[in-house]
C-alpha cells in the first residue's frame, strides 16, 4: 500500500470543532512526518516519538504535550499508531477517553487502540509498537503515554474522530 505525503493543510474546520483546550491551532508544517495518509484507503498513520524532555515541555510526543498536538481524523477511518522512544525512560502511546488524559487507569476508546504492555511501555533502541484501529466512534479522545505518572506530568495529546471531514488532520498549538 503506498502512503501519501504529510498533510500540512487541510480544510478549514468550524469553530464547534475548535479543542477545548486548544483555542487557537495551526497546520503542523514541521519536519517531521508525524501524520501519513492514504485517503484512498481511508487510512492514517501517526508516528509518534516518545522523548524525555525539551525547553517547552517535559515527557512529550514529538515535542508536544500537554494537549500541544491535535491529530484529527474522519470518522470511519483505519488508523495505525507507530511508537518508537527517543529516551532514557521508556514510554507508550494509547488511544483514551479525554477525561483520563491526565489519570493513570485508562480504558482504550477503540478496539484495538491499545498497545501490548501499555503500562510497562519501550525503551530507546526497542523496536517499534505499531496497532490499528477503526475510528469507528466520533469524539474528543487523547493520546497519552500509559507508563504510570506519564500522562499526569503532561504526556498527553489529542486525538478527534469528527464527521464530515474529508482528510485528516495535524494541528498544533500556535
Amino acid at each position: 500500500m503506498a502512503l501519501g505525503a504529510v498533510l500540512l493543510g487541510a480544510p478549514a474546520w468550524g469553530q464547534s470543532m475548535m479543542s477545548a483546550s486548544n483555542a487557537k491551532l495551526v497546520p503542523y508544517a514541521g519536519p517531521e512526518k508525524i501524520l501519513v495518509i492514504d485517503a484512498a484507503n481511508k487510512s492514517a498513520t501517526i508516528n509518534l516519538v516518545g522523548s524525555e524532555g525539551n525547553a517547552a515541555y517535559g515527557m512529550n510526543f514529538n515535542n508536544f504535550a500537554k494537549g500541544g498536538m491535535v491529530v484529527r481524523v474522519p470518522l470511519g477511518w483505519s488508523v495505525t499508531v507507530s511508537l518508537v522512544v527517543n529516551s532514557n525512560l521508556k514510554h507508550s502511546a494509547e488511544i483514551v477517553p479525554w477525561a483520563q488524559r491526565e489519570g493513570e487507569d485508562f480504558t482504550p476508546s477503540f478496539a484495538g487502540s491499545d498497545p501490548k504492555d501499555a503500562a510497562v511501555g519501550i525503551g530507546k533502541g526497542a523496536p517499534k509498537v505499531e496497532y490499528t484501529f477503526r475510528a469507528d466512534r466520533t469524539g474528543q479522545y487523547a493520546v497519552v503515554c500509559a507508563v504510570p505518572g506519564h500522562a499526569e506530568a503532561g504526556m498527553w495529546d489529542e486525538f478527534d474522530v469528527v464527521a464530515g471531514a474529508d482528510a485528516p488532520q495535524l494541528l498544533v498549538k500556535g
